[in-house]
């Protein structure tokens, strides 16, 4: 009996299925009669769902099960559509399929029965499982296209930008319930300019006898057949494709649909841009409500955002008493913003500085002339620093003049309200406590207490060093060593062998080049890194590094393991790719097959079924200028192209790797016609 649309020999069984809730499951069964061959199930979710599927056949069954989720509703064309398909084979019984995003709404869940044995019971089962989500935004696709089964997500509005993935299938099992159109709504939310870029991956994947095209357009709603096509002409290859812009009108609702022949088959992103048509202002963010604007805050806005201004003057933003429209006084700080302190001020003082507070340094630091902090007093013009060891009396006095008269003395650098000095001798080791007293025509201030730090030298050995990698198993035969950097090191030392063979490194590495000879670490943000100049043979091996400084050796690190894994194995099957099931005019044709890392030779096998004529060829993949001619080997690809031209006829093909260890397996073979 023709398995085929005919109302004489489908018998319609119709089930209700409603699903709600966070998550749930609907199991539904049916058996095989001889007779009916299509089931329809009523699907209707109240919420954006995730769904998956699992179809179990009964034991001893044959054959197969063609699903389909249809969604009638939002199908603006007169064809049907398909948001979900699969076809489960007897292997695939019991399997749940990937999970899969559908808006709420009523479907119809399609089941063709194209079983030749249902097995003993003649019963399948088939379950489907929902869970909710909050919004459709959680069913937005990836950004890229590596996954051909992802499906299709319809009907969402878009703020900025919208973007889409999906497939067009040529189904051989389904007739008119194949896929043909992928319908995208939105609706403007304001007069823009659309830009579409279109991305077309795996044209005809899996179907090398068909030579289908696909259509990219656009139309308003409900004017469905007034369209315009985004495309210049047809698609027929892979690639990316950039269309012309097209205007929408706000608050009018569209459709860009993707279509394809009768025969096809293509993986797709389509990404979508929206500029407005309404002219724009550049705002400036207030953070201090003074009403002057920050300039390195700022966002463009057809109105007024929140918060922002149109003026980007403001040269604290933190602070509304500092504006460009505020009046400079004696403090230390560029008040009205115009790039000076203390400009035209009038001072107040009449009497010498007070007491500052000092800031930093504290605590232990390795810097030996280490810059100093404290508050600013606006009567001082000058500041003294007195810095004293507590171990061994040593002390240091420097003066800090405020504005550079050019005394000869060093200058405090004074903004923000605070004044920072950087002393010129250099401090030794030790601790040390430190004074700031301010001074003025009227005389000195009052000394500020005291504050502690420690100058931390480097007056001891390295300490142990910390390891990094590579440890495990690694093919590359002269690896990166790296380490966790000592500060206080040097030179570091390598030691490096193979307990099997007593294959050994042992090497010196300069921190800083200073022209010796031997060669240098790079030490970078903390990590030391060398890489060895001489290859290492197979084999597992142990390593450690030591510092060194003038003050000797530090400790040997803790051991750490790896394996350099050789090529030392014969080639595995190679995969061919193409020609593959085609038939072509080109009688000097490329043939295309995946890159084995292990090959350093391939040998190519040519039969013309017809003529009985044949070809062998050995390909060498680096040029050593051994007479024989190259495969170009890229991106995990080889190819050659023959030079000779073959005569018309039926082909197979056949690939075999070779490297010194021998040949490897010949590939599956693949045929292909060329016709005059």
């Amino acid at each position: 009996m023709s398995k085929t649309w005919n109302l004489a020999f489908i018998l319609l069984v119709l089930f209700s299925l409603l699903l709600t809730g966070n998550a749930t499951a609907q199991e539904f069964r049916f058996e095989h009669d001889g007779s009916t061959y299509h089931y329809y199930f009523n699907l209707v979710l109240n919420s954006d769902s995730v769904l998956t599927v699992k179809a179990t056949f009964p034991v001893q069954s044959e054959g197969r099960l063609a699903l389909d989720i249809i969604d009638y509703d939002r199908t603006i064309t007169s064809s049907e559509l398909a948001v979900w398909q699969d076809t489960y084979w007897k292997s695939d019984s019991g399997t749940t399929s990937d999970p899969f995003p559908v808006q709420a709404g009523s479907y119809v869940f399609h089941v063709q029965d194209i079983m030749y044995d249902l097995g003993v019971d003649k019963e399948a089962v088939i379950v489907v499982s929902v869970e909710s989500v909050t919004s459709s935004s959680a069913n937005e696709p990836d950004d890229d296209i590596s996954t051909t089964a992802t499906s299709l997500v319809y009907g969402l509005e878009y703020a900025d930008s919208i973007g889409f993935k999906g497939i067009i299938d040529h189904t051989t099992y389904k007739n008119s319930l194949d896929d043909w159109a992928d319908n995208y709504r939105f609706t403007a939310t304001e007069d823009s300019e659309l830009s579409v870029t279109f991305l077309v991956n795996d044209f005809n994947a899996g179907y090398p006898y068909q030579n289908g095209y696909l259509d990219l357009y656009i139309s308003d709603i409900p004017n469905g057949y007034n369209y315009r096509r985004l495309t210049d002409g047809l698609i027929r290859a892979n690639g990316t494709y950039y269309c012309d812009p097209y205007e929408v009108t706000a608050g009018k609702e569209y459709k860009i649909v993707v279509s394809k022949s009768s025969s096809g088959w293509a993986a797709y992103s389509l990404d979508t841009s929206f500029t407005s048509d309404s002219e724009s202002t550049t705002y400036y963010y207030d953070g201090d409500g003074d009403g002057y604007g920050n300039p390195n805050i700022s966002q463009d806005a057809t109105s007024q955002p929140d918060g922002y201004v149109t003026d980007k003057t403001d040269c604290n933003d933190s602070d509304s008493s500092i504006n460009p429209g505020a009046t400079e006084s004696c403090n230390g700080v560029d008040d009205d913003c115009d790039g000076n302190i203390d400009t035209g001020c009038t001072t107040s003082c009449t009497s010498s500085p007070g007491q500052v507070t000092l800031s930093s340094p504290t605590g232990t630091t390795t810097d030996t002339t280490p810059s100093f902090s404290w508050t600013t007093d606006s009567c001082a013009t000058w500041y003294k620093i007195y810095i004293a060891n507590t171990s061994t009396s040593a002390k240091l006095v420097e003066w800090f003049e405020v504005e550079d008269n050019y005394s000869g003395y060093a200058n405090a650098d004074c903004s923000g309200g605070t004044c920072t000095g950087t002393i010129s001798n250099a401090l030794e080791s030790g601790s040390y406590q430190w004074y700031i007293i301010g001074w003025n025509s009227y005389g000195n201030g009052v000394w500020s207490d005291a504050g502690s730090l420690t100058i931390q030298g480097n007056n001891s050995t390295p300490s142990k060093i910390t390891l990094s990698s590579p440890s495990g198993t690694t093919t590359d035969t002269t690896p990166t060593l790296t380490w966790y950097q000592d500060s206080n090191a040097t030179w570091y030392y390598l030691y490096l062998y193979n307990p099997s063979t007593s294959e050994k490194v042992a090497q010196w590495y300069e921190v800083e080049d200073n022209y010796s000879s031997d060669p240098n670490a790079t030490c970078t943000n903390g990590m030391c890194s060398v890489t060895l100049s001489n290859a290492l043979n197979s084999g597992s091996y142990q390593w450690y590094i030591l510092g060194w400084n003038s003050y000797g050796n530090g400790d040997w690190s803790d051991a750490m393991s790896f394996t350099i894994q050789g090529n030392d194995s014969i080639p595995s099957m190679i995969d061919l790719s193409s020609p593959a099931g085609t038939t072509i005019t080109d009688t000097t044709p490329t043939f295309t097959w995946y890159e084995d890392s292990n090959a350093s030779w391939y040998k190519l096998y040519l039969i013309n079924n017809s003529t009985n004529e044949k070809f062998v060829q050995w390909y060498e993949i680096e040029d050593n200028y051994s007479g024989y001619p190259d495969a170009s080997c890229v991106n995990g690809m080889c190819s050659v192209t023959m030079t000779e031209p073959l005569s018309s006829g039926d082909f197979w093909w056949y690939v075999r790797g070779w490297n010194s260890y021998g040949n490897g397996d010949w590939s599956h073979g693949l045929y292909f016609t060329i016709t005059e």
